[in-house]
């Protein structure tokens, strides 16, 4: 009876829970923000509202910090979220982000971080439930506030106008406008509920947890597991899940003594939800976002090395009081590293990287504490130690992504702060962990008697990180992580294992992210733990952003802006440090709206063009670069445009070469059918494509063409047995199917727009070789394109084009990359989707050309799903036609054109009354029926 009794009062907190996740809801359903702020709201909530208490009556108080802070909401949207209304899901994850760090920094500042206990203001005499039990009628009476307000919410969001605006919004705003509804209004009005219902759970909570600024902003994590529980749509699905956590938190808190468990239980439900409900790949609609921009790493004097060697000089030429701050930059930007290749080169949203620091020096200070170890065993210890801390923060990243993957880390974070770094009998307590001597082969590197010397060792340190960061974006695995990052289908499309790519990028990030916490665990001598806390997760992650997340150079500036460092000593007044979180905040939401990319990319881009207005006053610079560009031109591919003229004796095309390693092999496809929720896309459909034929697969839209490409290559689940040369390839995952020899084109192109046009061909067919990634590692980053990736550039004519970004090129040369990207694969089978939409007539027949010349030299089978029905019986050597996920008839494009079924079902010009009759003919020669 004791766990029912400690359940039903955590039922309290727990209606707190719920109704703070149904602000979450209620953002999330207009806008598709998931607010990081939503703590933060009702922390800055709950100190003005005790502020109040003094002056009004608490019903007084909660009315108007409620209407403060749903006021709040409306201003944060109209300045800061509207304007990124367009922007990536990162971008706006990172203005919340900003906002939380802003009102935690702002209130800490104004009240200070002490925990403070606050008076309740609900009735709280106990209520008798039997012999010996009861509970305070304050947390019954929360129960029923969190009751009312959902069921009230509830039908709001299902009956009245409001509501259904709020969901048309959610799955389409263009169109709500378009009906002349206003999505920024209704975007803004659920912002106001948001933030109002945060308000009034800062009032709530308040007495029951006392007021402590970390304590109430984290109250985001159980938020956020409730609002995932309910599906971010369901109010009272999110109720019911806050009151599951909060009951739960109150019996584990009661009967496990250990530090930090009770806060384990939202992390866990968080955890076991998404591996219940996530996805590996991303589903189709799924629209492509623009993400922050991404550098080049530069290595050399304008890159890591030159600002390692300017900080260097300045260590041992400079006054002594600059080590200090040059040593902590130097650390800060070794840890801003990590970020910037998980985030910035894998797309993957962590809010844990101190997480990982922190577990890396937690088990390298205990080993050095009894062992004695000195420095470097540490060191290596505690990066390689962290690895496994990585991998299973990127466990969760191979079924989610976006801000899903940044509540789960964000959890985590919180997670092992309160279990692990608050827990002293790890930890050493207040007064830490002795670690072994700072030495380096003998040499002492103790920071007390030789600052300088720490100082070379931490900027020796971020070189090497560097040299890393630099092979790691010019080789094989920056490509695939850039590529992974742009498009998950795609990659996983043209052989690069999504999960796999993932996880080596987790694993280097937790790697260099455990260097730094043995590098700033170690600096004294005795290792505390207090600095890796998920706030100052929060506030690196932020920074990075702020400064530009896909740049190396943000990093850099990342470190000049942390605590200790550059800019916080040298500004020169009291308090600085103090004041940066909050500067830092402000800042990036600003960034955001201006510049999503961040400060260093904005700077570089500025200074170049600076730099060519330079250069063009200068004497002889049109000559110079008509000189340079000629040069370029020459070592170019000399094909702009695909070469398709005929030559004059024999009516062929002109020779060129054809694409080597193809290994022959047709397609065999039994009984496919795919299932979305009742609709039945794919019903049984069965096909067959030999090496050296062209199969066009018709029909009108919505028959289910596309989805059986998506199934045939794994993108989507099916039943029924896909063969290649006899090898079962049903059941594997696409980039194993695809290294089996399935390369395929989209229909949306979705080519990898951080990558050049040649960066695309050269990754369809790197993705084969990921075992190989480490090693690149280690070789010169030099990217060079296989022998059918070489064909493949000449055949298409991407040569003169192959330095330029997707979107710096014609749509009629995006489409041939996307083909040449699948081509330079060597597929055994290309499966090509719409390949000509949106070409002119002379493109077309170009493309007529080129498929042919695949299909007959390089003897690779082809299913083209195409609507150009000229080109569809100009090229096939049959026509496979699909109506309602069905096959309607095969033969050859001359049985196709006289079939009255298909001219009726999808040419649309022969007599149904025949067609009907025909369809019921089913032995008719030549035509094959289902």
């Amino acid at each position: 009876m004791n766990v029912l009794l400690y359940a039903i009062i955590g039922l309290g907190s727990g209606a707190v829970y719920g109704l703070l996740a149904q602000g979450i809801v209620a953002v999330y359903r207009s806008s598709g923000v998931l607010n990081f702020a939503q703590g933060a709201i009702a922390m800055a909530a709950a100190y003005l509202f005790v502020d109040l208490r003094h002056i009004v009556p608490a019903p007084i108080a909660v009315v108007a910090v409620t209407a403060g802070a749903a006021a709040f909401g409306v201003l944060f949207h109209a300045i800061v979220m509207t304007p990124m209304r367009r922007a990536s899901t990162l971008a706006k994850v990172a203005a919340t982000l900003g906002l939380f760090v802003t009102l935690q920094s702002a209130v800490a500042l104004r009240y200070g971080t002490e925990s403070k206990m606050v008076p309740g203001f609900l009735p709280s005499s106990p209520l008798h439930l039997w012999s010996g039990a009861a509970v305070g009628l304050d947390r019954l009476i929360l129960l029923l506030i969190a009751v009312v307000v959902t069921l009230a919410a509830w039908y709001a969001y299902r009956s009245t106008q409001f509501g259904r605006l709020t969901t048309g919004v959610w799955h389409d705003p263009d169109a709500v406008g378009a009906l002349g509804g206003s999505p920024r209004l209704v975007a803004g009005a659920n912002w106001a509920i948001g933030s109002g219902l945060a308000g009034l759970c800062g009032c709530l909570i308040a007495p029951l947890t006392g007021l402590q600024t970390d304590t109430l902003s984290m109250l985001v994590v159980p938020a956020v597991a409730a609002a995932i529980a309910g599906g971010f749509s369901s109010f009272p699905g999110a109720l019911a899940a806050g009151l599951a956590i909060g009951a739960a938190e109150s019996v584990v808190g009661n009967y496990v003594s250990t530090p930090g468990w009770s806060k384990a239980v939202p992390f866990l439900g968080i955890a076991i939800l998404f591996v219940a409900r996530g996805r590996s790949l991303p589903v189709r609609s799924e629209a492509q976002q623009a993400l922050p921009a991404v550098g080049r790493a530069h290595f050399g004097r304008t890159g890591v090395a030159g600002v390692v060697l300017v900080l260097l000089l300045a260590v041992h030429l400079g006054p002594a009081s600059w080590v200090g701050p040059i040593t902590a930059t130097a650390m800060a930007a070794i840890v801003a590293l990590s970020v910037v290749l998980v985030t910035g080169y894998a797309g993957q949203l962590t809010l844990a990287p101190l997480a990982l620091s922190g577990a890396g020096a937690l088990l390298a200070a205990n080993a050095s504490h009894a062992w004695g170890w000195p420095l470097v065993p540490s060191l290596l210890a505690g990066a390689v130690l962290a690895v496994p801390v990585g991998l299973a923060v990127a466990l969760p990243a191979l079924r989610t992504r976006g801000a899903n993957l940044a509540a789960i880390t964000l959890a985590l974070g919180v997670v092992v702060n309160d279990v692990a770094f608050n827990n002293p009998r790890w930890t050493g307590g207040f007064e830490g962990l002795t670690t072994g001597p700072l030495t380096v082969l003998g040499w002492s590197v103790d920071a007390n008697l030789h600052p300088e010397r720490y100082a070379d060792l931490v900027l020796a340190l971020l070189l090497l990180v560097g040299l890393l960061m630099v092979r790691v974006r010019r080789g094989p695995l920056g490509r695939q992580l850039l590529a992974v990052r742009g498009n998950e289908r795609a990659a996983a499309s043209v052989g690069i294992s999504v999960g796999a790519a993932k996880l080596v990028a987790f694993s280097l990030a937790a790697f260099i992210a455990g260097l730094y916490g043995v590098l700033t665990g170690f600096q004294t001598g005795v290792a505390t733990f207090t600095t890796f806390d998920a706030f100052s997760s929060i506030l690196l992650v932020s920074t990075v952003v702020l400064a530009g997340v896909g740049y190396s150079g943000g990093a850099i500036v990342a470190g000049v802006m942390a605590s200790g460092g550059i800019v916080s000593t040298w500004l020169g007044f009291s308090g600085i440090a103090d004041y940066l979180p909050l500067i830092s905040g402000l800042a990036l939401m600003l960034t955001l709206v201006v510049q999503p990319s961040g400060i260093v990319p904005e700077t570089l881009e500025t200074w170049r063009h600076l730099g060519a207005a330079a250069a063009r006053r200068l004497p002889g610079a049109e000559a110079l670069r008509n000189a340079v560009a000629a040069v370029r031109r020459g070592a170019a591919r000399p094909h702009p445009r695909p070469q398709t003229s005929a030559a004059p004796d024999t009516g062929e095309p002109a020779a060129r070469p054809a694409v080597p390693g193809v290994r022959a092999a047709g397609l065999r496809v039994e009984g496919l059918s795919v299932r979305f929720g009742e609709v039945r896309a794919v019903d049984g459909l069965s096909l067959a494509v030999a090496p050296g034929e062209i199969l066009g697969l018709i029909g009108p839209n919505g028959a289910g063409k596309t989805t059986a490409i998506d199934a045939v290559t794994g993108l989507v689940p099916a039943a029924g047995r896909v063969m290649l040369g006899g090898k079962v390839l049903s059941g594997l995952p696409p980039h194993r199917r695809a290294g089996s020899g399935l390369g395929r084109s989209f229909q949306g192109i979705e080519l990898f727009e951080d990558l050049t046009v040649g960066e695309n061909v050269m990754v369809g067919h790197e993705g084969r070789r990921l075992g190989g990634l480490l090693l690149d590692l280690l070789r010169p980053a030099r990217g060079r394109l296989s022998p059918a990736g070489r064909a493949a550039v000449e055949l298409f004519g991407l040569g003169e084009c192959s330095g330029d970004k997707p979107g710096e090129v014609s749509f009629g040369l995006r489409r041939l990359a996307g083909i040449a990207r699948a081509v330079s694969g060597a597929p055994s089978v290309l499966l090509l989707d719409e390949p000509a939409a949106g070409l002119g007539p002379g493109e077309v027949q170009e493309l007529i050309t080129l498929l042919r010349r695949l299909a007959r030299d390089g003897n690779m089978a082809i299913i083209l799903v195409e609507h150009h029905m000229e080109m569809v019986m100009a090229v096939c050597d049959r026509v496979h036609v699909m109506n309602l996920g069905r096959t309607l008839a095969v033969g050859t494009p001359e049985e196709i054109e006289r079939d009255p079924a298909v001219r009726a079902a999808y040419l649309g010009d022969a007599d149904p009354d025949a067609a009907q009759e025909e369809t019921r003919d089913e032995t008719r020669p030549g035509t094959v029926r289902q």
